[in-house]
Parts: C-alpha cells; structure tokens; sequence
C-alpha cells in the first residue's frame, strides 16, 4: 500500500472505516505484544518510515517525503528535550557558570541523538549544528528575559538574592549570541555539502546569514575597542540572530509559495 493507491482507492470507494477493518482483522499490537515476540528469538524489528508504507512500492516523491518526515520528528524531539535538560540544569545547578554547564548538556543531548540516528555522517553534522542553534536561541531569549526582570528590579530598588551581576549575565547573553551565530553559519556551510544544487532558498540564507554576521563581528569590535556599551549591543546582535532564526524557518515557506 502506498499513499496514492490509498487515495484512489478512498476516491472511487469512500473513505475507509478504521473501526470496521480493527473489528475484522482484531486488536492491533501493543507494546506488551511487541516484548513477547522479542522474547522468542525468532523475530527481529527495523527501521520503518514515518507512517509504515511499503518502500519498494513507494514513488521517488513519496519515499523522499516519508524520509524528511522521519528526519523532522527525530530533530524536533532532539532539540525539546535538549532545551528542556537546559531548563531542568539550571534549576538544579548552583554554579555561576550554570547557563553554560546546561549549554553543555543540550549540546550533549542533540548531539548523541543525532549520531545515534544518523552515524557519524555530515547530515548527523548538519541536523546537531542546526538543532544547537535553535536550542542557544531559545536560551538566550530566555537569559535575556531574566536580564531585563533583574534590571527592572534594582530601578525599583529591589535588591535581590541574584548570585550574578548584571554585567555578567550581559557577558554571557553576548557569548550566547556568538555561539548561536556561530552554529547557524557552520549549518549554512553544511547544508550547502549536503545539498545537490543551489536553490533560491540556500541563496537567500547565506545573504541573511552573511548579513548577521557582519553585524556581529562590527558590533563585536565596538565593544573591544570602541567601548561600545554592552546593553545596545546584545539588542543589536539580538536582532540579526532573530533575523538569520526568521530566515531559516520563513524562506522555505516564502520561496515554496510565492516564487
């Protein structure tokens, strides 16, 4: 069975009653059923595609979208457990250098993930690096929140029990940045390895990308040597991460629907 013959099928037939064909056939496995043949030594279980066609019947289109289908979930689950260790480590950790130790264990996470699924493959290289990016992006906004909280309360003249400065938690939302911007010009350059062609949508995201960089590198040698105020330059590098983010989720949609 495959997608298209089940859309045929569904045109000329109706559509398919789920509860007749489960009431016919009898109750679908469950993982109970599953371990009970693992036990027998006689079965063994593979890799399937995303929603179980049969391969070899599959179109080129078809066997491609399954796959990218494949490679979604496993990113996306990936990258929300990563952010979600970082979140759970910083609550547990006391250390001043907690938002880089929970940096570290995201990195961890996306990585072994994706070498896990993949191997050591230049995709498994491209899905972490892009995965890490998302993740350093999310953590930075949400440094950046706890910065403006922190700042909003010594104005009131709430001192509280913070065990950073405000300077030091400015220093480490400009290291975030560089790191994020970092990550997203290293999957840049990975996905052009990976890619067969050039296409409008790769174009469009080394120009952003490009862009943001420029920006982050002017802005970092005003800060070294211009003594440009810290606070306008996390917004300034803010921005251009945001923009290379809106880029990469934006373009495809933009290019697929309108060019």
């Amino acid at each position: 069975l495959t997608p298209s013959i089940l859309k045929s099928f569904e045109d000329e037939c109706g559509v398919i009653d789920y509860n007749a064909v489960s009431n016919y056939q009898g109750p679908f496995a469950t993982i109970n059923t599953v371990k009970e043949w693992d036990a027998k030594g006689t079965v063994s279980f593979g890799n399937h595609l995303f929603e179980h066609w049969n391969a070899p019947a599959l179109t080129a289109e078809e066997l491609e979208q399954q796959y990218k289908k494949n490679n979604t979930v496993s990113f996306t689950s990936s990258t929300l457990i990563a952010i979600f260790a970082y979140f759970i480590s910083r609550l547990v950790l006391g250390s001043s250098k907690q938002v880089f130790a929970g940096l570290l264990i995201s990195l961890l996470i996306i990585a072994g993930s994706m070498v896990f699924s993949y191997g050591l493959t230049i995709l498994a290289a491209h899905l972490f690096i892009t995965g890490f990016s998302v993740a350093v992006l999310v953590i930075t906004f949400f440094e950046t929140t706890l910065l403006e909280r922190h700042i909003t309360k010594i104005k009131k003249g709430e001192i509280g029990s913070n065990a950073k400065s405000v300077e030091q938690e400015y220093s480490e939302i400009f290291e975030l940045i560089g790191i994020g911007l970092l990550c997203i010009s290293l999957s840049l350059l990975s996905g052009i390895i990976i890619s067969s062609a050039f296409s409008l949508e790769l174009i469009f995201k080394g120009i952003f990308t490009v862009f943001a960089l420029i920006i982050y590198l002017i802005t970092f040698l005003g800060v070294k040597f211009a003594s440009l105020k810290v606070k306008y330059a996390v917004r300034g590098i803010m921005l251009s991460f945001a923009m290379v983010i809106l880029a990469y989720s934006v373009n495809s949609i933009f290019v697929t629907n309108y060019l």
